[in-house]
């Protein structure tokens, strides 16, 4: 597994990361645990995962992870699940639905 990461001001920001998928293993889990450990390690209070697009169940992890936020309109939103959030409504004037 390789994982490109920065450290910026209070947290560490997930670049890129890639693997070699293994049956049965959940590495892209694997990897933000670590990530969270190395934050938690540095003293630093956020992780940023990266970009998350709701379509790709490559990326549907991401959101296993509590508590989230989500960047919307150039501001940081708390976020609840997203399985219970209409189709068009996290980038939408409606958007409100799928927030805290």
């Amino acid at each position: 597994m390789v994982s490109v990461i920065d450290q910026i001001g209070y947290g560490v920001s997930a670049v890129y990361s890639f693997y070699t998928p293994e049956p049965g293993l959940n590495l892209g889990t694997f990897n933000v645990m670590w990530q969270i450990e190395l934050a938690k390690a540095l003293d630093l209070k956020y992780l940023y995962l990266g970009y998350w697009i709701k379509d790709s169940a490559k990326m549907a992890y991401k959101t296993r992870f509590r508590p989230h936020e989500l960047f919307l309109n150039g501001v940081w939103t708390a976020a609840q699940s997203h399985r219970s959030c209409r189709q068009d409504a996290l980038f939408s004037q409606d958007k409100i639905d799928c927030l805290d």
